[in-house]
Formats: structure tokens, C-alpha cells, sequence
């Protein structure tokens, strides 16, 4: 639960931090894409990469890379939408909207039945979104067309996390949490026997 929390909270001043590194430093979404996902990488491979994990991985490789194609190329939308338009419409339309496109993924398959609960439940994310998008667009000092391209940037970035979703289901059950034999330790033991 405390993992969860940490995650949502630094996904949340993310949208604030990356703003403030275009506006005042003048990054780009580019720059700040690629340096996460690299630093990221790294940091990942040291902790939870581990030898028993690699077999593991072999036969659901292509999910895997799909995934992370998608995760970046979401993180890259939304900070463009983010560079365009603020911190607030991008981050509201990146939280938003994957859960229900999801869900409609999971309608098409016959995995989740619509009723009349469902479709209310869907047709209020998604009014609610528009709503909100629409209402805090007149306060945006921007020209319209940059407004609208900031705005489908952050779709984007919603379709995408949404895919990386559907993509990357059962994964972390199936290669584990990747706390058994983090590679740093194994390297350290190895080193110092």
C-alpha cells in the first residue's frame, strides 16, 4: 500500500515538476522523456534484475517490450500535451480515461458485461473529462490550435497507458515482484566471497 501511495504521489507532482522544467529551464519533452526512461532502466535492472528472471522472460518478451514502447511513447504525449498546455488538462485525461477505454476493451471481448450501472458509470467518466477540459480550456492562455493539439497529446498519452494496461496484464504475476534475488546483491555477494 505504501508503495502504491509513493507511486501516485510522485506521478502526481511528475505533471508539476515537468511543467516547471520546460517553463523555467527550458527542457524538452524529449530530453525529459529519455533521461527517465534511461535513469529508470538502470535503476531497475540493479534492483530487480536477476538471473532466474531472464528464462522467465523469454517467451512473453514481445509483451514486454510492447509495453514499455507504449509507456514511453504515453510519458512522451503527455509531457508534450504538458508543454502545450499546462500541468492540469494533460494529467486529468492521462488519470481519466485509460481506466475506461480499458473497460471498453474488456466489453468488446466479452469480458465485462454492459449494463445499465456500467454504462452510466462510463458515460459520467467520460462527460465528466470533457466537462472539465472544456471548462478549464477558456482559462488556458493559449490559441485554440495549441489548446486542441495539447489536448490530443494527452489523449494520446491516455491511449496509450491504456494499451501498456491490456499489454502488460498478468505480467508481474507471472515473472514475480522481482524482490527474490535483486541483481545488487547477488553482484555484491558475488564479489565479496
Amino acid at each position: 500500500m505504501a508503495a502504491a501511495c509513493g507511486a501516485a504521489f510522485l506521478w502526481g507532482t511528475g505533471a508539476l515538476v515537468v511543467n516547471v522544467l520546460i517553463v523555467r529551464h527550458g527542457f524538452t519533452p524529449e530530453n525529459i522523456s529519455f533521461w527517465r526512461f534511461a535513469v529508470g532502466a538502470a535503476v531497475l535492472l540493479a534492483v530487480f534484475g536477476r538471473a532466474s528472471l531472464w528464462p522467465a522472460l523469454r517467451p512473453v518478451l514481445g509483451r514486454v517490450i510492447g509495453a514499455g514502447i507504449c509507456t514511453a511513447l504515453s510519458v512522451w504525449c503527455w509531457f508534450l500535451g504538458i508543454e502545450r498546455i499546462g500541468a492540469a488538462i494533460p494529467t486529468l485525461i492521462a488519470m481519466c480515461l485509460p481506466p475506461v477505454l480499458v473497460t471498453m476493451v474488456a466489453l468488446l471481448r466479452g469480458q465485462e458485461q454492459l449494463d445499465a450501472s456500467l454504462l452510466v458509470v462510463l458515460g459520467a467518466a467520460l462527460g465528466g473529462t470533457v466537462l472539465i477540459v472544456l471548462r478549464h480550456g477558456g482559462g488556458v492562455a493559449v490559441v485554440p490550435a495549441v489548446l486542441w493539439a495539447g489536448v490530443g497529446f494527452s489523449v494520446a498519452a491516455a491511449v496509450l497507458y491504456a494499451a501498456f494496461t491490456l499489454l502488460s496484464g498478468g505480467l508481474s504475476q507471472r515473472l514475480g515482484p522481482g524482490h527474490r534475488q535483486p541483481a545488487c546483491r547477488w553482484w555484491l555477494q558475488a564479489r565479496w566471497r
